[in-house]
């Protein structure tokens, strides 16, 4: 099977975008095509997962989760790609490693985080850097109505979660909201160098995009609580 003929002339051209994605997780070329070629494998094995329209978007998930997969089923694997696994912040620094105690990773490493993101580039980089910091991501989500129903699925238990202010001339509060009374922490995102919060919100992080990495995984460890508790 392959993809439908419509899709044809952007082949070449997902194939460059998610080789830029695979190169989080890989150094070398030739584990990168190995990790493009098995998400469009996967894709075209089930064309329900571009149902929607969005190829890139849909091929892009499944390289992240492909890319996990391949982290957590091998602990030698894990210990080679940790290595290259770069984290970096928009000054170009190289984080400390991901394992170390001391750096606001390892405060992410396991716990499950909600993205809520309309715009995809932006849920596609926050996807690799959270999972990449060892997180279970749900999302992205791009609406407030749907955030609000993934929230009160009674078998979801989150841990954080990622909030973009604005989603498509909606303000994410209900969301923020409804978080707040579930006793889930979480850090805003805002297009807007001046964007407004409700005064209940006025202690949380917010910080303006594009944000420095360090910076949101700072603020997320910030306010997520001991794994033990």
């Amino acid at each position: 099977m392959s993809l439908p003929s419509s899709h044809a002339p952007y082949n070449e051209q997902l194939r460059t975008f998610l080789n830029q994605k695979a190169a989080r997780y890989y150094a070398d070329q030739e584990s990168r095509h190995r990790l493009v070629e098995r998400t469009i494998a996967a894709v075209t094995n089930d064309l329900s997962l571009i149902d929607d329209g969005d190829v890139a978007h849909a091929l892009s998930r499944v390289l992240h989760r492909l890319a996990v997969e391949e982290l957590r089923s091998s602990a030698a694997r894990y210990e080679n790609i940790v290595e290259n696994l770069t984290v970096l912040s928009s000054d170009g620094a190289q984080m400390a490693d991901p394992r170390d105690p001391s750096q606001p990773t390892f405060a992410l490493a396991g716990r499950r985080c909600l993205v809520v993101e309309d715009e995809f580039y932006a849920a596609s980089d926050l996807l690799s850097l959270l999972e990449a910091a060892g997180a279970t991501v749900f999302g992205p989500v791009s609406h407030v109505e749907r955030a609000i129903e993934v929230l009160t699925e009674s078998s979801l238990t989150l841990d954080i979660a990622v909030l973009d202010i604005n989603l498509n001339g909606q303000m994410v509060f209900p969301a923020a909201t409804l978080l707040a009374k579930q006793g889930t922490p979480f850090v805003f995102l805002t297009g807007y160098e001046n964007a407004s919060v409700p005064a209940e919100f006025a202690q949380t992080p917010c910080l303006t995009k594009p944000c420095d990495n360090a910076a949101l995984l700072k603020a997320l460890a910030s306010v997520v609580r001991p794994a033990n508790l």
